[in-house]
């Protein structure tokens, strides 16, 4: 994915469940009164609500945007192209299962940020951000046009790589390729090696994580099939020789991730974060950093990501 997953996209995925499935991808119960927050309490520029409460068990609700709270959706400001927080893995996973993506590697993500060479003309640079560089602007952005599809950050460097992260970006996420102008270059605009935007900063990335028996097993990483569980959970091939991190509930870092079950995503052992966020120190953006192993379960305001798509 180019962009990240932004409130719009999420949005519309919500709209194409069931009851229970929007129960267990969202914070509130799908009945919760129309503006409800559907993810984050309405903290952190996070605009997803519920715009018509569904009925207990049968009818689904129907989510919008309404960044200016009026209870009017989907307006031109209401924050629908603003990186979607509040995303824990299974959400996440069963979003890429809806769309027929997949997680990435930790081995992808670094070759999506730096090329397909160190040598030559992209040659490696220590403590490097995904534009190529290890400098980074540090002071915090002023918004135009926030929440529309046109917000910009007006103080933006025109010179070092801009991201979204604790020196710059406090109330939350901003717009995915917010830095991508008539004028910007692959430095300026944040891009990585391939142009794909906000790989250091803003969101980070769920990736497969490499240094753990639960990551290291998902091999012959399967795209998603466009269906999900009843229970609203990523769902691959029963028997099939794909695996996807957090299969089986696994959440045992040293335990290998099996499908022998329902194969149904409910849990993150061998997933993990790269790319930094908002809140971070600009270190934890660096294309190279790994920063502390845990194992991320619970949503939280600098937690969204993206998909690949495997070409086999």
């Amino acid at each position: 994915m180019k962009y990240e997953i932004v409130q719009a996209t999420y949005r519309d995925f919500l709209n194409t469940l069931t009851y229970d499935q929007q129960f267990a991808r969202t914070s509130v119960a799908p009945t919760s009164a129309t503006g409800t927050s559907a993810l984050s309490g309405g903290s952190f520029r996070n605009f997803l609500e519920v715009k018509t409460p569904g009925v207990s068990n049968t009818t689904p609700a129907v989510y919008g945007c309404d960044a200016s709270g009026n209870n009017v959706f989907d307006e031109a400001g209401d924050g629908e192209w603003i990186a979607c927080n509040f995303l824990a893995w299974v959400d996440v996973a069963a979003y890429l299962d809806w769309s027929g993506l997949a997680p990435m590697s930790e081995l992808q993500y670094e070759r999506i940020c730096r090329g397909n060479s160190s040598a030559g003309g992209n040659p490696a640079v220590l403590g490097e951000f995904a534009w190529g560089t290890n400098t980074i602007f540090s002071s915090p952005y002023s918004l135009t046009g926030g929440g529309t599809a046109s917000e910009l950050a007006g103080n933006a460097s025109g010179t070092v790589g801009n991201a979204a992260y604790g020196s710059t970006s406090t109330a939350g996420p901003l717009r995915s390729g917010i830095f991508a102008t008539a004028i910007s270059n692959r430095i300026t605009s944040g891009s990585s090696f391939y142009g794909v935007m906000e790989m250091s900063g803003n969101m980070p990335e769920y990736c497969i994580m490499l240094g753990s028996q639960a990551g290291r097993s998902c091999r012959l990483v399967p795209n998603g099939n466009g269906v999900l569980s009843a229970l609203g959970n990523a769902q691959l091939s029963v028997g099939g020789t794909g695996f996807w991190p957090g299969m089986e509930g696994n959440l045992n870092l040293a335990a290998t991730t099996t499908c022998s079950g329902t194969c149904e995503v409910t849990s993150s052992g061998g997933i993990r974060f790269r790319g930094g966020a908002i809140g971070d120190a600009a270190s934890f953006l660096s294309i190279s950093d790994r920063g502390t192993l845990f194992t991320p379960t619970a949503r939280s305001s600098n937690r969204g990501g993206r998909g690949v798509l495997y070409i086999r």
